[in-house]
């Protein structure tokens, strides 16, 4: 096992790097109209994400580390947004996404990952722990993802007991 000195040495940074020479080769095949819109914004928003990690990276502190994950998080979130447009395009239908789609996820994960108070949960289960505790009365129950393991804690709702020593 290796030992992490600089931002280079992240897989993470590696992979964002790769990235951005994909998107690169993807948008040359964009119409020329745009070369100052989506092409360019793409560009900026892949750049962002490896420039974003180095930058927290070299911070010095966790907490800054987390917060440039942070951002290069919505960076990719952003690209994401604008290959989801781009598939909506007339001209957009007859590309290949699947190398930057692929690559991106994989990305987006491992940020998800390295960011240990990030919480999240799949959609489809964070809408069924929602539904089930509109029907039982409760809050739903929160998770918190630790180095890639969903922990769920305890629910929130705590029962109403009453107490035989009451009296009522």
């Amino acid at each position: 096992m290796s030992i992490i000195k600089t931002h280079r040495d992240l897989i993470v940074w590696q992979k964002a790097m790769e990235l951005v020479v994909a998107v690169d080769d993807f948008t040359e095949n964009f119409p020329r109209t745009e070369m100052y819109g989506l092409q360019s914004q793409m560009r900026k928003s892949a750049a962002s994400i490896p420039s974003n990690i180095a930058e927290g990276r070299r911070r010095g502190t966790r907490k800054d580390f987390r917060h440039f994950l942070l951002i290069a998080f919505g960076s990719g979130a952003e690209l994401e947004t604008q290959m989801d447009i781009i598939k909506r395009l007339p001209w957009g239908k007859k590309l290949d996404a699947k190398k930057i789609d692929a690559l991106l996820d994989e990305i987006m994960r491992m940020i998800i990952g390295m960011n240990p108070r990030a919480t999240c949960l799949p959609a489809g289960r964070a809408l069924d722990s929602l539904f089930r505790s509109k029907l039982r009365g409760t809050r739903p129950i929160r998770t918190i993802r630790s180095f890639g393991r969903v922990k769920p804690s305890a629910s929130l709702a705590v029962p109403q007991h009453k107490s035989p020593l009451s009296g009522v």
